[in-house]
C-alpha cells in the first residue's frame, strides 16, 4: 500500500482524481485540512476549477464515516484522522494541532503549502502528490517525495505524428486504392492521413485512409475552395473537415498556422453541402495571464463580454470574405458588399459560452477553439453534449498553454491527439508552418 498526501492542484484539476489514487481502497489517501479549506474557498464560481471544487464536496457528501483517532507526535503535537469511505475508496482526513510554519509568521502565499507539507512529514514513505511545480520544489526541500499526477499526462505528445508514409514502387500506384493497411504492414485507425511516395519517380500520392479504404485526395477539387491550402498539412486538413464521415477533427498548430480560417472554410462548405444547418464556436476563456480580462471581470452582458473572446471567429470570418471578394474580383464576377454580422447570419454562425453547456445538446459543426487551455473534465463535458450527426472540429496550440493548472501533457488537446492514433472518431493533423506573415513567422522560431 502507496501512501499519497493529496495537494489542492490535483482535485482542482479533477475531483475524480481521488479515486484514481485510491484504487479502489489499495492505496491510502490522505487529504489535509487545509487542502479541504482552499477547495471550500473555490466552491463559488462559474469556472472549470469551481466546479471541480463543488464536485468534490458532492464526493465527500457521500462519505461514510469509518472511525477517528488521535496520534501524539514526538514534537508534542498531535494529529487528529477521520476515516472515510466513498464507494470501495477510502481517504484519511487529517488535521494537526499546530502548525511550525504558523509560528514562524511565514508569508500567507507559501502557509498554506507547508502546512500541508507538514501533514505529510507525519507519513513515512509518503508522496505528495501535486501539479504545482512550486509545492513540489518545497516537497523536495524538505526532503519528501513528490511527483504529478499522470493518469491524463501524455508523455509522447511531441512526437506523435499524423502522416504516415507509405513507400511504394512505380507498379502499386494504380492499385492503391484497391489496397488495405495489411499490405504495407501497418494497422492504421479509422481516419488517417497518408502520403504515398513512389521510388522511382519520388512522386508524392495523398491520401486519406478510411473504413472504406484508401482514398486519394482529389487536390484539384480542395484547390477550388475559396480558402486554398498553402501546404501538404493544410491540404490534409481541409480534406478531413469537408469529409462528412469524419466525426471529430483536431488540429494542433503553431500561431499564424491557419487553423481558423481553415476552420471558417470547413463551415461554410459544411453549411452549403447542407451537412449541417449550424454553426457553433466556443472558444476557452482562459486568457494570458490577465485576471482582470476574464469573462467575470469584463463590463456588460453576457454577449458583450463573450464578444471579447470571439475575436478569433471574427477574425476567420473577416479573412474568408477578404479572400472571396478579391478571388470574385479576379474573376470579374460581382461581389456584394457584406459585414461579420450578415456573413454570421448567412451562415448560421453563433458563439456560445463554455460556461453554460451543462444540461445543453449541441449540434451542428462545432468548433472548440484554445482546447490547449481546457481540462479533461471540460473536454468530457462538451464532448458528451454533441447529438448524432455533429462534427467536431478541435483547435489549439499546445506551446499557448495560458491554464495555470495545465501543462503541455496533460491539457484537453494532447488528450484529443493521443486519442486520434487509436480511435475510430478521431482525424488529427498538426501545422508546423506560420503562414501569417514573416513578423509572426520570426516570433514564432525566434522569440
Amino acid at each position: 500500500m502507496k501512501t499519497y498526501i493529496v495537494d489542492t492542484s490535483v482535485i482542482l484539476d479533477d475531483a475524480s482524481n481521488i479515486f484514481a489514487l485510491s484504487q479502489d481502497g489499495s492505496n491510502k489517501v490522505v487529504i489535509p485540512e487545509t487542502v479541504l479549506d482552499e477547495i471550500d474557498a473555490k466552491k463559488s464560481g462559474i469556472g472549470d476549477i469551481n466546479f471541480q471544487a463543488r464536485e468534490f464536496n458532492r464526493i465527500m457528501d457521500e462519505a461514510v464515516v469509518l472511525g477517528e483517532e488521535e496520534e501524539s507526535l514526538k514534537n508534542g503535537d498531535s494529529l487528529r484522522v477521520v476515516h472515510v469511505k466513498v464507494g470501495d475508496s477510502a481517504f484519511d482526513l487529517v488535521s494537526k494541532s499546530s502548525y511550525k510554519t504558523v509560528a514562524n509568521h511565514d508569508a500567507p502565499n507559501i502557509t498554506n503549502d507547508r502546512k500541508i507539507l507538514e501533514i505529510g512529514a507525519c507519513y513515512e514513505d509518503s508522496e505528495v502528490v501535486t501539479n504545482d511545480i512550486a509545492m513540489k520544489l518545497r516537497a523536495l526541500s524538505m526532503g519528501l517525495k513528490s511527483q504529478p499526477f499522470k493518469t491524463n499526462r501524455i508523455d509522447d505528445i511531441e512526437k506523435l505524428e499524423f502522416v504516415e508514409r507509405i513507400d511504394i514502387k512505380l507498379a502499386q500506384k494504380e492499385f492503391i486504392e484497391s489496397s488495405n493497411p495489411e499490405d504495407y504492414g501497418l494497422e492504421l485507425s479509422h481516419f488517417t492521413n497518408i502520403e504515398f511516395v513512389v521510388e522511382e519517380t519520388g512522386e508524392h500520392i495523398l491520401a486519406f485512409y478510411k473504413p472504406t479504404g484508401f482514398h486519394i485526395i482529389d487536390e484539384d477539387e480542395i484547390r477550388k475552395l475559396v480558402v486554398k491550402p498553402k501546404n501538404k498539412e493544410q491540404l490534409f486538413f481541409l480534406n478531413m473537415l469537408i469529409d462528412p464521415d469524419v466525426p471529430i477533427v483536431v488540429c494542433a498548430g503553431v500561431t499564424g498556422s491557419g487553423k481558423n480560417l481553415l476552420a471558417m472554410q470547413g463551415a461554410v462548405k459544411s453549411f452549403q453541402e447542407e451537412f449541417s444547418d449550424e454553426v457553433k464556436y466556443c472558444r476557452n476563456t482562459v486568457t494570458a495571464g490577465d485576471t482582470a480580462a476574464q469573462l467575470g471581470f469584463l463590463k456588460g452582458d453576457e454577449s458583450t463580454k463573450l464578444g471579447v473572446f470571439t475575436y478569433p471567429l471574427y477574425d476567420a470570418v473577416s479573412g474568408f470574405m477578404r479572400i472571396e471578394m478579391d478571388d470574385k474580383l479576379k474573376r470579374s464576377k460581382s461581389a456584394d458588399f457584406m459585414t461579420n454580422e450578415d456573413f454570421l447570419k448567412k451562415y448560421n454562425i453563433e458563439a456560445i459560452n463554455i460556461n453554460q453547456m451543462r444540461g445543453v445538446n449541441l449540434e451542428g459543426y462545432l468548433i472548440f477553439d484554445e482546447w490547449q487551455n481546457s481540462s479533461p473534465a471540460i473536454n468530457k463535458l462538451m464532448l458528451t453534449r454533441v447529438v448524432d450527426g455533429s462534427k467536431v472540429v478541435i483547435l489549439g496550440d499546445l506551446h499557448q498553454i495560458d491554464h495555470p493548472h495545465l501543462s503541455k501533457y496533460n491539457n484537453a488537446l494532447a488528450i484529443m491527439l493521443k486519442k486520434a492514433k487509436t480511435s475510430n472518431m478521431i482525424a488529427a493533423v498538426k501545422l508546423s508552418k506560420v503562414v501569417r506573415g514573416k513578423i509572426a513567422e520570426f516570433a514564432e522560431n525566434e522569440l
